[in-house]
This record gives C-alpha cells, sequence and structure tokens, in this order.
C-alpha cells in the first residue's frame, strides 16, 4: 500500500490556548496546517525560514463553530507527496496553559 498523503493529529484544547507546532522531515519538505473541529485553517507554514524546509505554526485558538466541540487538529504532508516516495516525519506539539507547559511529542509515519 502507498503511504497516506495527509497525515493528522487530533488534540483538544480552549479559546485562548497557545500552541505551536513544528514538522520536520529528514527527507521531505513539511507543509503543515492547524484547523478547527470544522476543518477552518487557524494557521498555516510551508517553510518555516529561508534556512529551512521545516514547518513551523504558533497560534491562539479561537473558539470552535461547534461550541460543544473543543477539538483541533494539526494536520501535515509532504510538499512533494506526488513524487511516490514517503517521507518520514517528526511532528512536536506544545501547549501553554495558563502557568504550566504541556508539551506532546510524536512520530507520525504512514498513519491512516
Amino acid at each position: 500500500t502507498s503511504p497516506p498523503r495527509y497525515r493528522a493529529f487530533k488534540l483538544t484544547g480552549k479559546r485562548g490556548d497557545k500552541i505551536k507546532v513544528t514538522v520536520t522531515s529528514p527527507n521531505g519538505d513539511p507543509v503543515t496546517w492547524v484547523t478547527d473541529a470544522s476543518f477552518r485553517v487557524i494557521g498555516y507554514n510551508d517553510d518555516a525560514s529561508r534556512t529551512t524546509l521545516s514547518s513551523f505554526i504558533q497560534v491562539t485558538l479561537p473558539a470552535n463553530r461547534v461550541t460543544t466541540n473543543k477539538t483541533y487538529y494539526v494536520i501535515f504532508r509532504d510538499y512533494f507527496a506526488q513524487r511516490g516516495v514517503p517521507a518520514r516525519f517528526h511532528c512536536v506539539i506544545g501547549r501553554r496553559l495558563r502557568k504550566n507547559c504541556r508539551c506532546h511529542s510524536a512520530r507520525a509515519q504512514n498513519l491512516r
């Protein structure tokens, strides 16, 4: 089977939470989005700077359109997904809540 075109992490949050997302790849060019539960784009990044292909997004979470749902998504893919070479990614999601910081790190590869 071929690797999925998009990969995603689901996270919960509330209005006003600040999150930072970094996606790196040793053999790809990550493009990253942060969306709300309705998949409305809150943040987007292709290249964090002129010197890196990594993605970096820092956003403050807005209220979701569905008020009972506090779900958000970090979605990413390889910019050159059509080239047929499966890229490996490393995604780090950090969230600042009040005075403490909770950080989550996970490797994503071929998620369905």
